[in-house]
């Protein structure tokens, strides 16, 4: 008996001894304080992650993020520009002032005195330029953004095929390289902030932000002005039935959805933040591929539980950004539902494949949840029928509230 009790001991501080070595390594002399949580964070081997997503379907930002955009890119237009305007100020400025008055001739219809700063009429969740544009649904305005999309798509690619004469405005020469590149980040631009609006009035307030910028830049004005007029005229043509229609109960209005979608964005990348660091992300054909660095949070720690949580919330992080699941457009409160249920049952499975008593249900399991409580807080129950009927034969088998 004694031979036993003697050789568990012989482990024991053998073991004890395997840790402090493996804290000394870890901690470089520190404290054991260190060895659960070092001061430096620490990186361990990179994951990469695959999801199928349309090559034609483009990833679209925040608001917050693309109006940010809108001081970088007057910056650069400033820097790049200077040197060519000289002489020239008088020649084209009456040229663009009667362009922007022609523009806000089309728009300015849409503008009441209340809300003047376009900033944040782009950036609100509610629709501030009318209140019958709240009728607007997500597919609405799914389908006026992909509209105005697609003429900016056709404006450069007319560019590209004859950038001497910037078709189809009109014999502009462009001697210098800077201002071939300008009026393609300008194009980029202007698709970047109609793709992020949050709501119509958004989409009127980014088209109204270029054509601020462009008006007091002379040599990029005549461009972007004719440019933001035919897309003015295009997406009055496409308010102009929405202004009609009635609201829709069953889905409810676009900027509802968009702003459950701001919300739910913010919480994933918080919380990618805290467990990996972000190195690459690229397009591979039909995937959307994104490789993370997992910050080694300790001996202890489950890192295999670790990497399929940030598998987990990648992934709808991932198809909010697209607006896309399995091929199907998010574009009602149903199909968002349909993504978090998705998420809830792959979070839950990965829990119980590679967790520990120790382990728990864990952060994530917890912004899921109250995410999906707020959606059916902001909605109608009419709206989720079909997906409660699916979702409700699992959920007694999951640890989840059922809010």
């Amino acid at each position: 008996m004694s031979c036993i009790i003697c050789d568990i001991f012989m482990q024991v501080m053998w073991l004890c001894d395997k840790i402090k070595k493996i804290s000394a390594q870890r901690c470089q002399g520190k404290s054991m304080t260190c060895f659960f949580k070092t001061e430096k964070l620490q990186f361990r081997k990179a994951i990469t992650i695959r999801i199928l997503m349309n090559e034609k379907l483009e990833r679209r930002g925040l608001a917050e993020d693309a109006l940010g955009a809108q001081n970088e890119f007057e910056q650069r237009l400033d820097q790049e520009l200077v040197s060519s305007m000289l002489g020239l100020e008088d020649e084209w400025s009456e040229t663009a002032n009667t362009l922007y008055d022609e523009l806000v001739g089309i728009l300015g219809c849409y503008f009441n005195t209340e809300y003047l700063d376009l900033k944040t009429i782009y950036l609100a969740n509610d629709e501030l330029l009318s209140n019958n544009f709240a009728h607007a649904t997500p597919k609405d305005l799914i389908h006026i953004k992909e509209t105005l999309i697609v003429l900016l798509s056709y404006f450069n690619g007319a560019f590209e095929a004859s950038p001497s004469t910037s078709y189809p405005f009109g014999s502009v020469v462009l001697e210098s390289p800077s201002r071939k590149d300008a009026y393609k980040v300008f194009l980029n631009h202007t698709k970047t902030l109609i793709s992020s609006a949050k709501t119509v009035s958004g989409v009127i307030a980014s088209l109204m932000l270029v054509a601020d910028l462009a008006k007091d830049k002379p040599l990029l004005a005549k461009f972007a002005l004719h440019c933001i007029k035919e897309l003015s005229l295009t997406l009055q043509e496409k308010i102009s039935p929405i202004l009609l229609q009635d609201f829709s109960k069953s889905v409810g209005a676009a900027c509802q959805l968009e702003q459950v979608r701001e919300s739910l964005i913010l919480r994933l990348e918080g919380y990618l933040i805290s467990r990996a660091a972000l190195k690459t992300t690229q397009r591979s054909s039909n995937y959307f591929i994104c490789v993370y660095e997992p910050i080694d949070r300790g001996f202890f720690n489950n890192n295999r539980l670790q990497d399929a949580r940030i598998e987990v919330a990648n992934n709808l992080l991932t198809q909010l950004q697209f607006m896309s699941l399995d091929g199907q457009d998010i574009d009602s409160p149903l199909i968002f539902l349909k993504a978090l249920d998705k998420a809830i049952m792959e979070n839950e499975r990965v829990y119980r494949f590679y967790g520990r008593i120790a382990d728990g249900q864990g952060v994530l399991a917890e912004i899921l949840a109250n995410m999906r409580q707020e959606l059916k807080e902001i909605y109608p129950e009419e709206c989720f029928d079909e997906e409660e009927t699916a979702f409700a034969d699992i959920l007694p088998d999951l640890d989840i509230p059922r809010g």
